[in-house]
């Protein structure tokens, strides 16, 4: 059942849709190649992707598409998938920089969308529109969905899988469609697989089979474990591995030995097992800091509405996955983002709920305010063109710019009241 406002609809629209992905696109497309090189990580990704599509280089097309190859030689170190939408991108828009980029650019676009459509169904089309808005600012988004790695593509599939879960227990959806939801999450689940290995799916079902054990409910459970489901699951997660196996059976010793050798360092890597808990709030910066508010206000509706369902969900998606991460002796906050998206519609209702109480309130000092603003703008101007570089024509005009928009919102405040 959502629990948006009653005066509200709960779905964005096709306008708000728009917005939200030309919002995002100005962000993270313009400039997208022109910045610097591919760095390390992104090479690993993307040579393998030039090598898949060269038919001279004397490599079996299988292999090629089923082991990455890295100058001429097999490297089984990780899933093809992320290589696989990278050759995609080459075989349409030439090896570039920015056609390297753009499958992590395209899929955290696509997270923006799902995460703003899931903060309407709960509460309402404002909150909504919120919640995209600061999914395409928050600090995961900005630092890597700009970088040809795998992380924004296993991101939009874990956000799609476990939304799945969401609305089929949470977001009222019933009948066939919840049903449909589950075969989706089979899917969605095992092409996870080719992403990032069994950490892809294992963090979807250890947050969904949690969020059952929260709601002691076996319905949940049998819609998860649905036989027909697990073989889906089953079938799509082997397809490469079965694939790569038979294209190069030289990988399955590797994968024997990286197993055993994982299982025998167990959580004792480079960092502590609880690495997760600090770098998770850190990559939800800088929305993180209206926790309070989120907070205040999700009790305060709580009460009314009844948002339990809602609060296990999330929080079985986020804690289940930091456990199953925490386990793995190779820590790294990016590998934290799949778990995050179900988080930012929250925090949005805080936003919201404190923009609303703020526009209730009436403006006063309004002078003293303006006088502060416009010495504090005075000062960043004076400071560009001091020490601005070679762009300090550019900056001190944005810098103009954000203080004369700053003086007419205080206008508009002042003719308000």
């Amino acid at each position: 059942m959502p629990w948006g406002r009653v005066e509200e609809r709960t779905s964005l629209g096709v306008g708000a849709v728009v917005l939200l992905v030309v919002f995002y696109a100005t962000l993270m497309a313009v400039g997208l190649g022109r910045e610097r090189a591919l760095t390390r990580h992104e090479v690993f990704a993307a040579q393998p992707a030039r090598e898949m599509l060269d038919a001279s280089s004397g490599v079996p097309t299988a292999r090629r598409w089923m082991v990455q190859q890295f100058a001429g030689e097999p490297r089984y170190q990780k899933p093809p998938a992320m290589s696989w939408m990278i050759a995609g991108s080459f075989a349409v828009f030439g090896e570039r920089e920015w056609a390297a980029r753009l499958p992590a650019v395209v899929a955290g676009g696509a997270m923006v969308v799902m995460v703003g459509m899931w903060g309407a169904r709960l509460f309402g089309y404002t909150v909504g529109v919120v919640s995209g808005l600061m999914q395409a600012t928050v600090y995961y988004t900005l630092m890597q969905a700009r970088l040809a790695e795998v992380d924004m593509p296993l991101g939009a599939i874990v956000t799609g899988g476990m939304l799945c879960v969401g609305y089929a227990w949470v977001g009222g959806v019933v009948g066939r469609r919840r049903a449909l939801l589950g075969w989706a999450f089979a899917v969605l689940a095992g092409m996870a697989m080719a992403m990032k290995g069994p950490v892809g799916p294992g963090v979807m079902y250890v947050g969904a089979v949690a969020f059952a054990g929260v709601m002691r409910s076996r319905e949940v459970l049998w819609w998860l474990a649905h036989p027909g489901r697990v073989a889906v699951f089953v079938a799509v997660a082997a397809l490469w591995p079965v694939g790569a196996y038979l294209a190069d059976p030289e990988i399955l010793p590797f994968w024997v030995k990286e197993l055993s050798g994982r299982a025998t360092t167990g959580i004792q890597g480079a960092e502590p097992w609880w690495f997760y808990l600090w770098n998770v709030p850190m990559l939800l910066l800088p929305w993180m800091l209206v926790t309070p508010v989120s907070v205040w206000e999700l009790m305060r509706r709580g009460r009314r509405e009844g948002q339990g369902p809602l609060l296990k969900f999330t929080g079985a998606w986020v804690v289940g996955g930091m456990l199953l991460l925490s386990l793995v002796a190779d820590k790294h906050k990016h590998y934290a983002i799949p778990l995050l998206a179900g988080v930012t519609p929250l925090l949005a209702v805080g936003f919201v709920a404190a923009i609303r109480h703020q526009q209730r309130q009436p403006v006063r000092w309004y002078k003293r305010s303006t006088g502060a603003w416009l010495v504090a703008i005075g000062a960043g101007v004076a400071a560009a063109l001091r020490w601005g570089g070679e762009n300090e024509g550019v900056v001190a005009v944005v810098v103009g710019l954000l203080g004369a928009g700053g003086v007419v919102v205080l206008q508009m405040e002042r003719l308000r009241w």
